[in-house]
């Protein structure tokens, strides 16, 4: 009998796979500048998928562990190019510094309901400065990227198999996300009509 969750699963971790890669490219060019504390957070927020398995594996649990390696990767390439540098301001610093806090948190507790809502607390964090610099500044990211990531997210809710908070959290959390990504590169365009009219 064909396993129809891990196909999907397969389709949709090759889909983060090619937003990462057109993000990467992008870096490396220095047309996109990541915003680094982001980056090496979500890079770190495996720990979420993690967290999930402590509660038994699932197929929506692949492509959550899996968008933990993308954004490490994006991360190490923001440094080859030096047209890639994003500035860093204090509000980066002070979400990073909470979202440690939050992750210290995490291993602290053995508990995977608690592990769970620490890791999406702490990502929530990292997002922060990201949302802001899409918001303002959309030429210095790769939208493109950031729709595969929604869209493989959406798609990543058709594996959950039992609609309890251990399992579901993490997935319905990345799906809410990234799509409020891709909703902060129309913000500007909003502003910017209201201004002229």
């Amino acid at each position: 009998m064909i396993n129809y969750k891990a196909i999907i699963s397969i389709i949709i971790v090759l889909t983060q796979i090619s937003a990462s890669l057109l993000y990467i490219i992008d870096t490396l060019k220095g047309k996109t500048k990541p915003n680094r504390v982001s980056f090496l957070l979500w890079g770190v927020m495996v720990i979420a998928g993690s967290a999930s398995l402590s509660a038994g594996f699932s197929w929506a649990n692949l492509p959550v562990i899996v968008a933990g390696a993308g954004p490490l990767i994006i991360f190490l390439c923001s440094f080859v190019n030096k047209n890639a540098y994003w500035k860093l301001k204090a509000l980066d610093y002070i979400c990073g510094l909470f979202a440690v806090l939050a992750l210290i948190l995490w291993w602290l507790t053995k508990n995977p309901l608690l592990a769970i809502f620490f890791a999406i607390f702490a990502d929530i964090l990292a997002s922060i400065p990201t949302l802001i610099k899409i918001a303002n500044h959309p030429e210095t990211e790769t939208k493109k990227s950031y729709y595969l990531y929604a869209i493989a997210h959406t798609f990543n809710l058709l594996t959950i198999s039992t609609w309890i908070i251990t399992e579901t959290a993490s997935p319905i959390y990345l799906f809410i996300i990234n799509w409020i990504f891709v909703g902060a590169f129309y913000l500007k365009r909003g502003k910017h009509e209201k201004t002229n009219n």
